[in-house]
Formats: C-alpha cells, structure tokens, sequence
C-alpha cells in the first residue's frame, strides 16, 4: 500500500506500473478514465456515496442566497445538467 498526496501522482504511478490499483473518489476516476481510457479502467461497485455541499461560516449571510440560487438551479434542471456534465462517466478532465 503506497499514499500519495494528489490523484495524479496515483494515477501515474498506476500508469507507470509502480502500483497495481489505485483507490479514489468515483468521480475523479471518471475523469481520468475519461482522459486515458486505453490504459484505465474503473471497476467494481462504488464503495460508498457521499453526498457534497457548502460550508460557511455560523450566520454567514451567504446562506440564504445559496440555497436560493440551488432552488432555482434544480427547479429549472440547470443542477442535473451539471450533475451529468461533471459527476457521471462524460466527465472528461480539462484540457483533455
């Protein structure tokens, strides 16, 4: 078992031979494989899912406006365009 401090040294090293799996967050792996599918292959079931969300400060007045603005975004289907573009196997890493 080797630790490495960002996904693209995992990934590399994967590349390179030196480790024989690497172990990430689902959809980091999605990009990856979206960039290098001939040498990278996601496989077996997701351990588990993770919702996401924001973080502010306690009385931040940022809160309000945000879950607003959400809201709207999932209202129009503006947030399951983004969920499909950035959290699901089209995701491609930019530049790639």
């Amino acid at each position: 078992i080797t630790a490495f401090e960002q996904f693209p040294f995992a990934v590399a090293a994967l590349i390179n031979g030196d480790v024989d799996a690497v172990l990430m967050d689902e959809t980091a792996g999605q990009g990856y494989v979206g960039t290098s599918a001939e040498q990278l292959k996601l496989v077996g079931e997701p351990l588990s899912s993770d919702e996401l969300g924001f973080i502010f400060p306690k009385g931040s007045e940022l809160v309000e406006p945000v879950n607003l603005a959400l809201a709207e975004m999932r209202a129009s289907g503006k947030l399951d365009e983004l969920a499909q573009k950035y959290f699901s196997a089209d995701f491609k890493l930019p530049g790639s």
